[in-house]
């Protein structure tokens, strides 16, 4: 599904899937999938704010420059970031 076709909870539901199969770790995972219940239960107009609670994420958790999957998981981050605002905002 192109992000044309997606409403902005489904692009923030598939970007966290999309950050948990990049950083291949089940602990994380768990934490992802937190954060994605919080989004799918989130009012309407506070969906923008959602990419604050993945932004402190991975600052927090998200941080090892030796680790290639938190490099893909930063890459992708950007990348769904810079689309959402192009499209959202």
């Amino acid at each position: 599904m192109s992000i044309l076709q997606m409403d902005k909870r489904t692009y923030l539901i598939s970007t966290l899937t999309e950050m948990s199969d990049a950083l291949d770790d089940e602990a994380m995972a768990v934490d992802i999938g937190k954060i994605k219940d919080t989004v799918a239960h989130a009012a309407p107009e506070i969906l923008d704010n959602q990419w604050m609670k993945i932004y402190r994420y991975c600052v927090t958790n998200v941080n090892d420059e030796a680790n290639p999957n938190h490099l893909k998981c930063f890459l992708l981050y950007n990348k769904k970031y810079t689309e959402y605002k192009d499209k959202y905002l």
